[in-house]
C-alpha cells in the first residue's frame, strides 16, 4: 500500500490532552489531531511546538520570491504521508541548470525541498540540491549549508530559513566544476566494492567482527555497474549509483513485489546515509 495520502495540507492541527486507555491524563503530554479526520497525528511534551504545514509552505514561497534568483521556478509539488503525520514539498528551477558532462549533456536542475511532520520523525528541513534530469536521480549535496534543520520547540522561527537555503544557489554552481572531476576520476571495482563496504552496507556490531549487509551491497554493485555503462568507471558514476538507490525507491522487482514499503522514509533515511558516507575518509580518499 502506497503511504502517499489524498489529504490536502492545508489544515491546522488541533492540541489535545493526552490520555491513557483508562481515562487517566498524562502530565506534560499533548496529541495532535487532524480536524478533518481526528486522527492523532503525533504524540509529544508539551515543549513541542507544532508547525502547521500552511506556514512552512507559505514561508518557502516567500522566501523564493524574496531571493529573486528567477521567475522561472515550479509551483511546489506537495506530498502529504501517513494520515498528514509527514509533509515533503519540492519546488524545481528549469532555468538553472549545470553540465559537469557537456558531452553526454548531462544535465542537473536545481531544486529546493522541504520536509517537515507532525508525528516527529522528520525534523523541520529545508534543503538544496539538484535534480538530474536524464534519470531524474535527486543529486544530494553533502555540504552542511546546504540546509537547515530544526527541531521542533517553542523556540522554532522558520521565517528566515528559507532564504538562508536559496542563497546556496552558489554552492549548486560549484558543483559543476567537483562533478566535472568525478567524471574524470577512474576507479577500480575493489575500491568501489571497499567504500560500499566502509559505509553504507556496514552493519553496525557489538565487537570487532566487520559484517556487511551482502544483500544491498549486491544491489548497490549492480547499480554502480549500469551507470558505467553510460558514465564509464568513474567516480561519478557511483555518485550517481548512490542518488538513484536513494531517489528510486517505489519501484517492484520483477515479481511485482515492493522494494520498499515506505518509499518517502527509505528516501528520507538513504539521502541521510549517502551525506555521511560522502563526509567520509573513504569517499575522500577516492580522489587520491
Amino acid at each position: 500500500m502506497l503511504d502517499i495520502t489524498n489529504l490536502s495540507y492545508d489544515f491546522n492541527v488541533l492540541e489535545e490532552k493526552a490520555y491513557l486507555q483508562n481515562g487517566t491524563e498524562l502530565p506534560n503530554t499533548k496529541v495532535l489531531v487532524h480536524p478533518n479526520t481526528g486522527e492523532i497525528l503525533g504524540q509529544h511534551s508539551d515543549n513541542y511546538t507544532p508547525i502547521n504545514y500552511p506556514q512552512v509552505v507559505d514561508n518557502l514561497l516567500t522566501g523564493i520570491k524574496e531571493a529573486n534568483l528567477t521567475s522561472d521556478y515550479t509551483e511546489p509539488k506537495i506530498s502529504v504521508y501517513d494520515g498528514g503525520r509527514k509533509l515533503k514539498a519540492e519546488i524545481r528551477f528549469p532555468d538553472l541548470t549545470i553540465n559537469p558532462n557537456p558531452e553526454l549533456r548531462d544535465l542537473t536542475e536545481f531544486r529546493i525541498s522541504m520536509f517537515t511532520s507532525h508525528d516527529g520523525t522528520w525534523k523541520y528541513q529545508v534543503s538544496a540540491d539538484g535534480l538530474r534530469l536524464t534519470c531524474l536521480n535527486g543529486q544530494t549535496f553533502a555540504d552542511a549549508l546546504s540546509r537547515i534543520s530544526l527541531k521542533h520547540t517553542k523556540f522554532v522561527d522558520v521565517d528566515p530559513t528559507a532564504g538562508h537555503v536559496i542563497n546556496q544557489y552558489e554552492t549548486f554552481k560549484d558543483k559543476e566544476s567537483l562533478w566535472h572531476d568525478y567524471s574524470r576520476n577512474t576507479l577500480s571495482d575493489q575500491i568501489v566494492e571497499d567504500f560500499f563496504k566502509s559505509t553504507i552496507v556496514k552493519k553496525k556490531t557489538y565487537s570487532s567482527v566487520v559484517k556487511n549487509n551482502e544483500v544491498q551491497l549486491e544491489n548497490l554493485f549492480s547499480l554502480y555497474v549500469t551507470q558505467t555503462h553510460d558514465l564509464g568507471n568513474t567516480q561519478w558514476a557511483l555518485y550517481n549509483c548512490l542518488t538513484n538507490w536513494a531517489t528510486h525507491t517505489d519501484y517492484t522487482d520483477n515479481t511485482g513485489r515492493r522494494l520498499s514499503k515506505s518509499p518517502h522514509n527509505s528516501t528520507y533515511d538513504r539521502t541521510k546515509q549517502i551525506e555521511t558516507a560522502m563526509k567520509s575518509k573513504a569517499w575522500e580518499n577516492l580522489c587520491l
